[in-house]
């Protein structure tokens, strides 16, 4: 299959395979946030159009794709390799895993293309500038494949605070009128953007997003629990039961589909009840009598 991403790299791919669970086990329990990068390896096979990367004999470097190029090549292998994903989300309001799991058809996901500013810089790595209210200027640059590691060691630290850490990532350099001098370091800026508003957050968020393009990842479900049934919106996470790698999955998709499904006490009691073949047996044999 043909993997064309925001930034205009295109690559063939191949649909992902049943040994493909065993590479991903061993990443899975000591670092999740390597997972997409392996994912897009595992799969890539030759570079059609590069786009603004420089690549190696046709070959794929997973380090030098923007973040936004990682997760929408995981999107669309995982649509070639099986278009629908079932997620068992916890609702944010009661706090409660969802009964059944809800079905979310990949490849109705929105994409959006990365600005012509935005792929000159993946191409040039030179940063971008914004200014924004009350005085501030940010350098912008793209999150990267080598970057991950960074992205990795934040989320150890607070895992809630995952997009926040992207966010900063995304920031090279900060010039504020209440700062002696420019923030350049990657605690430093996070520090300063913790106490920014989230007026300014939705700005670089906007401007992040306009740049360099991505999948709108976002889901909207309504809680099954009777006492709650608050409708909300989630972010599709590209974790292990994204890739299948949850045992429950099976099992769920297994009681979507069946039109037969008993629990174990209700199977063990029909199993003590005799049949009705067993009691047209009965009645033959005692009329014969």
């Amino acid at each position: 299959m043909k993997v064309p991403c925001p930034s205009g790299l295109i690559f063939r791919a191949r649909k992902w395979r049943i040994g493909d669970i065993s590479e991903l086990i061993d990443v899975k329990e000591d670092d999740g946030s390597s997972l997409p990068k392996l994912m897009v390896e595992l799969a890539a096979e030759e570079v059609i159009e590069p786009g603004p990367y420089k690549f190696e004999d046709s070959k794929l470097d997973i380090q030098q794709l923007s973040l936004s190029d990682i997760a929408v090549a995981n999107i669309l292998i995982r649509v070639g390799t099986d278009p629908e994903l079932l997620i068992t989300p916890t609702c944010e309001s009661c706090k409660k895993p969802q009964r059944s799991p809800k079905s979310i058809p990949l490849d109705e996901m929105p994409i959006y293309m990365a600005s012509r500013e935005g792929i000159e810089h993946l191409r040039t790595g030179v940063p971008i500038e914004r200014q924004y209210p009350d005085g501030i200027m940010l350098q912008l640059k793209a999150v990267r494949g080598r970057d991950f590691k960074t992205l990795s060691k934040l989320q150890e630290q607070n895992p809630k605070y995952i997009l926040e850490y992207q966010a900063v990532l995304h920031i090279s350099k900060v010039n504020a009128p209440e700062l002696s001098e420019p923030l350049m370091l990657v605690p430093h800026i996070r520090e300063w953007y913790h106490k920014q508003s989230w007026r300014l957050r939705q700005e670089i968020e906007a401007d992040i997003d306009e740049l360099w393009g991505g999948a709108d990842q976002i889901y909207k479900f309504r809680c099954d629990h009777a006492e709650c049934r608050t409708t909300q919106e989630q972010q599709v996470p590209l974790d292990q039961t994204f890739y299948g790698l949850f045992h429950d999955t099976k099992q769920r998709r297994r009681q979507k589909r069946s039109s037969s499904m008993k629990s174990a006490g209700e199977l063990m009691q029909t199993s003590s009840t005799p049949s009705s073949s067993e009691d047209q047996a009965d009645s033959t044999s005692m009329s014969e009598g």
